[in-house]
């Protein structure tokens, strides 16, 4: 029988032809879960935020939580450094406190809810632009805002249509009980704290919103 004939042959079952098996591909664990949000998956571009993000969330599956805790951590530590510091040029001119412990205590803690409320308010605007562009839409409101209250003068000081709008102006209150605080003579320090902690879950639901806009868009 020639060489021919062998090759002409089909394969009997004893002899199967051979066949080379394809390397087997990994199957996607399942355990792998697609909800989870790296702080690589969110483009913040200039935005670094991870050592905190890291250090708290491997297991978040939110990543609002994951991408929040940066902001706060950042700007709860702003907060501090300014607050020590004017507190100690306010040590060193002497100048004079009529609130008590309590009333100064109470003081800090409605600036750092409103402090909350702003980086609030900024993680959403940048969640939403992803770009650090977006640094004049975060900050021209706050001015406008603070533009139209008794920022640097006493509410009552103030004459005109300037008088009006400061009145309707929510931050008026914070203002204004953040020197009632100060002076030993707290006036409207519940309505102030619930300007604050309503600005917060705004801010809050704002940012959420926006932050579930950039996981889209990812």
């Amino acid at each position: 029988m020639s060489d021919q004939d062998l090759l002409a042959r089909p394969s009997g079952p004893a002899s199967p032809s051979p066949r080379v098996s394809a390397p087997a591909q990994s199957k996607p664990s399942q355990h792998t879960n697609r909800n989870t949000v790296s702080l690589d998956d969110v483009p913040l571009n200039g935005f670094h935020i991870k050592i905190a993000g890291l250090t708290f969330g491997a297991h978040f599956t939110e990543g609002f939580a994951l991408v929040t805790i940066g902001y706060a951590l950042a700007s709860l530590t702003r907060w501090t450094l300014v607050a020590i510091m004017l507190t100690i040029v306010a040590l060193i001119a002497h100048m004079q406190v009529g609130g008590s412990g309590v009333d100064l205590f109470g003081l800090y803690v409605l600036a750092l809810i409103v402090n909350a409320a702003g980086l609030l308010w900024a993680c959403g605007i940048a969640m939403r632009f992803q770009s650090v562009q977006a640094g004049p839409i975060m900050q021209t409101p706050v001015f406008l805002i603070l533009f139209f209250a008794p920022v640097y003068v006493p509410l009552k000081l103030l004459q005109g249509w300037m008088h009006g709008v400061a009145s309707a102006n929510p931050v008026t209150r914070l203002l204004e009980a953040n020197r009632s605080l100060l002076a030993g003579q707290p006036v409207e320090v519940g309505i102030a704290y619930g300007v604050a902690f309503a600005l917060a879950v705004g801010f809050a639901a704002w940012a959420l919103w926006n932050l579930r806009y950039a996981e889209s868009t990812t």
